[in-house]
């Protein structure tokens, strides 16, 4: 019994390789998101001169993004271990 708790111990402690890759993937594309997100509202700000409207673009691609990004572990920006 004590060798099952001390697998299982090991086994909870321990990341999948997988859970390494999607970390760092995240770390890249949540900046990237950011980045896209202010540079199409200013874009739109800059066409139209409706903050209104580039409010909105800013905050749609923040959303569609957000499914996307919701799986990974999270972001190193975020992690403040």
């Amino acid at each position: 019994m004590a060798r099952i708790i001390k697998l299982v111990q090991e086994a909870q402690g321990s990341k999948a390789p997988i859970a390494k890759t999607a970390a760092t993937i995240s770390g890249y594309f949540v900046p990237a998101v950011l980045i896209i997100a202010f540079l199409s509202a200013v874009i739109w700000m800059i066409v139209t001169g409706s903050v209104t409207l580039s409010l909105t673009v800013f905050v749609s691609v923040l959303v569609i993004a957000c499914h996307y990004g919701r799986y990974g572990e999270g972001s190193r920006i975020w992690d403040f271990n």
